[in-house]
């Protein structure tokens, strides 16, 4: 492992894991549905609460979605459902929506925060604030809920992702 001064590394040995998702928001559960539905094995990492669950905590669930039904519900799910109609969902529908979809998945998500992600040529590593590391064969990351929040991260969030191990993927944009 290359070296870091950052004291957020630690000397711990790296867990290794198959998957490991960084953030628990509405892209992420195609994907953890298709890893159930296969048995992979996969990490959740995910810190703090969601913009939804933040809305409905503060009763701010008072106006309509701008997409309609059809595009901001998953397609499995409105077969499932026999929807056939479009319409425009308020957003507590849409929040009822997620808290089902997230029921199934939320115990397995572990509350730990992304301090820095080391990248190799054929491996990353992923050092958390609990002090825990990771180095997981596949590494996801799920837009918005592992965003940067310092300068220094800013540097590997986009560019140097694309030039890093295809094992990489980082949900909502183009893999490359």
């Amino acid at each position: 492992m290359e070296s870091t001064n950052s004291p957020a590394h630690t000397t711990q040995d790296p867990v290794r894991v198959d998957t490991l998702n960084l953030g628990f928001g509405f892209s992420v559960i195609p994907l953890l549905r298709e890893l159930e539905s296969s048995k992979q094995p996969y990490t959740l990492l995910s810190h703090g609460e969601p913009i939804w669950q933040q809305l409905a905590a503060s009763d701010r669930l008072d106006f309509d979605l701008v997409s309609s039904y059809h595009a901001s519900f998953y397609a499995e799910d409105q077969v499932a459902e026999d929807v056939v109609d479009n319409y425009y969902p308020t957003a507590r529908e849409f929040y009822e929506y997620h808290e089902r979809l997230f029921a199934k998945f939320r115990p397995k998500v572990t509350d730990d925060r992304v301090v820095s992600v080391d990248n190799h040529l054929s491996y990353s590593v992923v050092h958390t604030a609990s002090g825990a590391v990771y180095e997981p064969r596949n590494l996801v990351f799920a837009p918005a809920s592992v965003a940067p929040r310092t300068r220094r991260s800013r540097s590997w969030t986009c560019e140097r992702l694309r030039t890093r191990p295809s094992s990489l993927v980082r949900l909502g944009t183009r893999r490359t």
